[in-house]
C-alpha cells in the first residue's frame, strides 16, 4: 500500500507539475525507457550500463517538462524482482558440476551464471548500488536540500558558532554519554529505574508539549470570525 500511495502521489506531480512539454525529449526518454526493457528481457544486468541509462534517462526526462521523479520510478519499475531461474535450478546445477576432476572453464561459467540468474536484478541491483546511494546520493542530496553552501570561507577562520557547534558534537556527546554510563555504573543505578525514569520524562515531556500547543491554539486568534465585535449584526 505505501509503494502504490507513493507511485500515485508522483504520478499526480507528473501530470500537473508538467509544462512546455518537449516531444523530441519525451521520444528520447521512451527510447530508453524501452531499451532499458530489452536489456532487463535479456537478462543483462550490469550496473555501470543501467546506471549511465537512468542518467540519460534522467536528463531527457527533466528536459521534456516532465517531473524528473517519473525517471526514477520508471527505472525501478523495470527491474525484474523475480529471479531469471529458481534457486532449485541454480542448486541442481551446481550439484551435477560438483566433484568433477574434468571441469573446464565453460563448465565454471555455466555454474557461475546459474548462481548468478537465482538472484533476482533487483536484489543484484540493490546490493551493488547500495554503497553508492548511501554515502555518496544521500548525503549529497541532503546538503543539497538544506541549502547548504560548502566554501573555504566558513572554514577559515572558524567562527566561534562553527567550532563550538563541533567540539560540542564530537566531543561534549561522547565525555557526556561514556562519563554518565561510568557514572550510572559507580553508583549502582539499576537499568529498570533508568528505564522508567526516561519513560516517565518521555510521557510528561509529550504532555507538556501537547498543553502548550494546545494553549497556543486557543489563544491564536483566526483569519475568520475573530474580529472585534462592535454589536453591530
Amino acid at each position: 500500500m505505501a509503494i502504490v500511495d507513493d507511485i500515485g502521489a508522483i504520478a499526480v506531480i507528473a501530470v500537473l507539475y508538467a509544462d512546455d512539454l518537449e516531444p523530441a525529449l519525451l521520444l528520447v526518454a521512451l527510447g530508453v525507457v524501452a531499451a532499458v526493457a530489452v536489456m532487463h528481457r535479456a537478462h543483462v544486468v550490469y550496473a555501470p550500463v543501467l546506471v549511465v541509462a537512468g542518467m540519460v534517462l534522467l536528463l531527457a526526462v527533466y528536459g521534456s517538462g516532465v517531473h524528473a521523479t517519473i525517471a526514477g520510478v520508471a527505472m525501478g519499475l523495470l527491474t525484474p524482482a523475480r529471479p531469471f531461474q529458481a534457486e532449485l535450478e541454480a542448486e541442481e546445477v551446481v550439484d551435477v558440476l560438483e566433484g568433477r576432476p574434468d571441469l573446464n572453464v565453460e563448465d565454471i561459467r555455466t555454474s557461475a551464471t546459474a548462481i548468478r540468474g537465482s538472484v533476482s536484478a533487483r536484489d543484484r541491483l540493490i546490493e551493488t548500488l547500495h554503497p553508492w546511494t548511501s554515502y555518496v546520493i544521500v548525503p549529497v542530496f541532503a546538503l543539497v536540500n538544506a541549502g547548504i553552501v560548502l566554501s573555504t570561507d566558513a572554514f577559515s577562520p572558524p567562527s566561534a558558532v562553527l567550532s563550538g557547534v563541533a567540539v560540542g558534537l564530537v566531543v561534549g556527546k561522547l565525555l557526556g554519554a561514556a562519563g554518565f554510563s561510568w557514572l550510572a555504573v559507580r553508583i549502582g543505578l539499576l537499568r529498570t529505574e533508568a528505564k522508567i525514569g526516561t519513560l516517565t520524562a518521555s510521557i510528561v515531556a509529550a504532555a507538556s508539549g501537547a498543553a502548550i500547543f494546545t494553549i497556543v491554539a486557543r489563544s491564536t486568534p483566526t483569519d475568520a470570525g475573530d474580529e472585534p465585535d462592535d454589536g453591530r449584526r
